[in-house]
């Protein structure tokens, strides 16, 4: 699946775990920043809503793949 149709679909969760500097230097268009390194991650985390697709992205993959566990 490509990004342009991910964005497409309206009931799709973006999710960009980065720092929020990171985040500010550049982002998907409507990715909700929860930042893994914020002590509040796991409550942040667990508001998403679970019965639609959420993707998970970071810089390089590491951090992302440690969220989505």
């Amino acid at each position: 699946m490509t990004l342009e149709t991910i964005l497409k679909e309206p009931t799709v969760s973006i999710v960009d775990v980065r720092t929020p500097e990171e985040y500010q230097q550049g982002h998907i268009k409507n990715a909700k920043n929860i930042n893994i390194y914020d002590p509040n991650f796991e409550k942040d985390i667990q508001k998403l809503d679970k019965s639609k697709p959420v993707y998970i992205y970071c810089r390089s993959g590491n951090r992302s793949r440690s969220a989505a566990q």
